[in-house]
């Protein structure tokens, strides 16, 4: 039975994707040698007497090395499986078996030596050398590779697939006649296999023979016409094709043909629609948007190809003229007029994005995260009143949104407005008394408004849900800090924090500052400038290296802190840096 079409593009991608780089040499055993585990006992390890299923002999050690490798413990394999070597040192089976053990632990060096030993006794065993071209390709010896590989070929030049990885191999060597010679040779003698054409077609497009690459495309396709990949190449061909109008035609039959094989491919689809649009066929371009758009409607895949085609790959403007097309059709799609926003928003045309993000409905599963990206865009232009407004309104349509409900106590936050966030943070949690982040924010709000005590009961709520939240662990301890008091206490809380988080700037502040407190000057040095390194804009942490470089006389260093901190301080109140920063320059040393 023939294969799916979408199933042959998949295939020739996905050998092509595995081809074009340096095979992986379990991937390399797997896809090529066909050597099978050698589970089946060699004459020298048969079961003849009873005396062989008691510890120690050849036939015990043998069955415990598989049953090691059936559990996955390759270690244990190997370890049994060399003891039977001992005693069998000239079976080819336990060596073989023994090389792809060493090969699953990335023990390349020991398996190439193992597989050596193989060859040197059966020089024209082609699974062995497939394994050693395999290994020397590991270990980045490509020449080593590229010569077992001709010799697999010279052996047997019926397996079309060392021919392919071969060719791969001289192409990532650099050596493109070389590459075309071995693609050219697997079209000889597999003139009926597709893979060879399509990499010969491959291999010219690569050394800019596009006429050449073009006609191997098509002969890929005389194979088997219901191929996909190949047109796909064929229509990067043309991008730059000399005759401008044969690559139009050419193109537009391509991607026709594309879609007659496979009506739901949205790949080429958007695609052709995108031409369209570049081409000046307008008439042409709203067709297929439309097409798109109806599509939509039904298979949400539309719309997650959108963002893996043009949004991931920041093709913004590209996504607009395809979002656009399609709103022409449908303008009160809610997935429709969020993707747009999205785009607007990584542009930042933040006006335009919040007009398209108001579109969508409280009922999408967008709702949520349009309302927020649009309080954001306020933010961002310095409006977060008119962020908290809309936030409002937002909960309004959808009353039981705890996440609406988070933000807006953020927001309120940001104002300065701990009252006011205080009671929406309130809100959220009779709608999810056990939701973490909003006991969290409320333990900030609290701490800003100079409640400490109030912070600290929603910290400890946080870590009483969950143990494991690393940043209520470091916030809770860093206030015992910062309060000088439980100090072992909070040792233990930042310790936590970081094991958990080994690589977060702010704990590792924390354990810094906890160092210094303790009056282990050096390793607080040690940890402060590690946090600095990984935020290197925040304010207090700059702060605390300066105190450090204080405590051991390296005033110039302190005050090269102290400045760097004053500068990125948002604090309308610096008077304690701007002292330290005087005090050091008075004393000379700045």
């Amino acid at each position: 039975m023939k294969s799916p079409p979408e199933e042959k593009m998949k295939i020739v991608t996905y050998l092509w994707r595995i081809l074009g780089r340096i095979l992986a040499v379990t991937g390399l055993i797997l896809m090529m040698s066909g050597c099978a585990s050698v589970n089946q006992e060699s004459a020298s390890v048969s079961k003849k007497d009873s005396y062989l299923d008691t510890p120690g002999n050849k036939y015990f050690n043998y069955t415990r090395s598989m049953e090691a490798k059936k559990e996955g413990d390759i270690k244990e394999a190997i370890h049994y499986l060399e003891l039977v070597l001992k005693e069998d040192p000239d079976s080819l089976l336990l060596k073989k078996e023994l090389t792809l053990l060493y090969i699953y632990e990335n023990r390349f060096e020991t398996a190439l030596e193992m597989v050596k030993q193989v060859l040197k006794e059966d020089p024209e065993d082609s699974n062995s050398l497939i394994i050693l071209g395999g290994i020397e390709q590991k270990l980045g010896r490509l020449e080593k590779a590229a010569q077992a590989y001709e010799e697999v070929i010279m052996l047997d030049p019926d397996d079309e697939k060392v021919y392919l990885v071969l060719g791969a191999l001289y192409a990532d060597m650099g050596q493109p006649e070389k590459t075309l010679s071995t693609y050219e040779k697997a079209v000889e003698n597999f003139p009926d296999s597709f893979y060879s054409h399509f990499f010969l077609a491959r291999a010219h497009a690569e050394s800019g023979n596009r006429r050449e690459a073009e006609k191997w495309f098509k002969k890929t396709l005389d194979i088997d016409p219901e191929l996909l990949e190949p047109r796909f190449e064929l229509l990067e061909l043309y991008k730059d094709w000399e005759d401008q109008k044969e690559a139009h035609e050419e193109t537009i039959k391509n991607y026709k043909e594309i879609l007659e094989i496979d009506p739901d491919n949205t790949r080429a689809e958007m695609e052709l629609c995108l031409y369209y649009h570049n081409s000046g066929m307008e008439k042409e371009f709203m067709a297929v948007a439309g097409d798109l758009s109806r599509k939509s409607l039904s298979n949400p895949d539309i719309t997650r190809k959108i963002v893996f085609l043009f949004l991931e790959k920041k093709r913004f403007d590209d996504a607009l003229v395809i979002l656009k097309g399609m709103l022409a059709h449908q303008p009160d799609s809610s997935d429709l007029n969020y993707l747009t926003g999205v785009v607007y928003n990584e542009i930042e045309e933040s006006e335009k994005a919040r007009e398209y993000l108001k579109k969508v409905k409280p009922e999408s599963k967008f709702f949520e995260n349009a309302a927020v990206q649009i309080a954001f865009c306020y933010k961002d232009e310095n409006k977060v009143d008119d962020a908290i407004h809309y936030l409002k309104e937002a909960i309004r349509l959808s009353p039981e949104n705890v996440e609406l409900h988070l933000y807006l106590g953020a927001f309120y936050e940001e104002n300065e407005d701990y009252a006011e966030a205080e009671n929406t943070l309130k809100k959220a949690l009779e709608m999810d008394e056990k939701n973490t982040g909003v006991h969290f924010r409320l333990g900030v709000v609290y701490d800003k408004w100079k409640k400490k005590e109030a912070s600290i009961e929603q910290m400890k709520k946080v870590i009483e849900i969950d143990p494991m939240d690393a940043h209520a662990l470091n916030y809770l301890g860093y206030t015992y800090l910062d309060l000088d008091r439980n100090m072992e206490e909070a040792e233990q809380l930042i310790l936590r924090a970081n094991e958990i988080k080994p690589d977060d700037g702010y704990i590792i502040d924390s354990l810094g500052w906890l160092y210094y407190k303790k009056g282990n000057v050096e390793k607080a040095l040690e940890k402060l400038e590690k946090a600095v390194l990984l935020v290197p804009y925040d304010p207090v942490i700059l702060e605390h290296l300066g105190d450090v470089y204080v405590a051991l006389g390296e005033k110039q260093k302190a005050v090269e802190m102290f400045k760097r901190a004053l500068e990125h301080s948002k604090d309308e109140d610096n008077t304690d840096l701007e002292t330290k920063i005087k005090e050091l320059s008075i004393n000379g040393e700045n």
